[in-house]
């Protein structure tokens, strides 16, 4: 009897050792902490009340935009971090004004980082300092210092007009503008325009229409001709002003709708102060819009 009861106490020994009491230890995914979203602006070494919640991507371009009481900051710049435009609409004893980048070669006169672009998060975080100007072709002018940084997620966004852009090859190197304006070759003559394309570099190309007479067709230049014709200027960072170039080549305007043009464009410049200072510009293609006169 008790050699029954001794084997019944080990059995439900060793029942009870080799139980598999190991508990299920689920995995807990590590919580996801969205970075914060920032926009930070000082106007003059003293901090804004701006915030923003967004910059978008409107085809190659990124566009942050935002307002205060009596702030509206907007930075125009490419993926890249070329800079379009940078400007703020500033309210000031009683009026508002507006102060822009210097828009000649902007990147040599302001400062604009992207420290992160990220696709698969959609972010953009950047930071940016320099002068700001009431007369963006004058470094003259009265001027803001404004900086700041930026930390936000990248909405898509559809333009109005798609495919605005001015696209050709400049001694052979791709080069695009990201920012183009109209003014007039006279100020009483509205018919008569010059549209300013630029790339944030040292050089600019003008193109010349007549805003009646300009229809679609094959236009043959030269230095002395009044309009349709393009050129190039480039940009002396010492004398802070653009030399033009004696230029002869070709251009055909393919649609003209509205304010919109349309064509293609080659030819040569020649610095008219060095006759072995040539500039070939090839594969010349355009699509813009006449903006508000500058």
């Amino acid at each position: 009897m008790k050699r029954q009861i001794l084997i019944c106490t080990l059995l439900a020994f060793f029942n009870f050792g080799c139980s598999d009491n190991t508990e299920t230890v689920s995995e807990v995914e590590p919580e996801v902490v969205a970075p914060e979203n920032k926009f930070e602006l000082f106007v003059n070494g003293e901090l804004t009340d701006i915030t923003a919640q967004n910059a978008f991507l409107i085809e190659d371009k990124i566009v942050i935009q935002t307002r205060s009481f009596d702030f509206e900051p907007t930075i125009k710049i490419s993926k890249e971090g070329k800079i379009g435009q940078i400007y703020i609409d500033y309210f000031e004893f009683g009026v508002w004004r507006k102060f822009y980048n210097f828009r000649n070669f902007s990147s040599n006169y302001y400062s604009l980082e992207i420290t992160s672009y990220d696709t698969t998060l959609n972010r953009i975080e950047g930071n940016f300092s320099g002068l700001l100007y009431a007369d963006p072709d004058n470094l003259n002018s009265q001027s803001k210092f404004v900086n700041g940084s930026f930390s936000l997620p990248i909405i898509e966004s559809v333009p109005i007009i798609l495919g605005l852009k001015n696209t050709a090859k400049i001694n052979g190197v791709d080069w695009s503008t990201i920012h183009h304006y109209m003014r007039k070759d006279n100020p009483s003559d509205y018919h008569n325009l010059t549209l300013h394309t630029l790339s944030d570099d040292e050089f600019k190309i003008l193109l010349k229409f007549n805003r009646l007479n300009t229809t679609p067709g094959i236009y043959s230049f030269t230095n002395n001709s009044a309009s349709n014709l393009v050129k190039i200027a480039r940009f002396n960072t010492e004398t802070n002003e653009y030399l033009v170039y004696d230029c002869v080549g070709t251009l055909e305007i393919t649609e003209r709708v509205f304010n919109l043009i349309r064509g293609t464009y080659s030819f040569v410049g020649q610095n008219p102060n060095d006759s072995s200072d040539v500039i070939e510009v090839t594969n010349g293609n355009f699509f813009l819009n006449y903006p508000q006169f500058d």
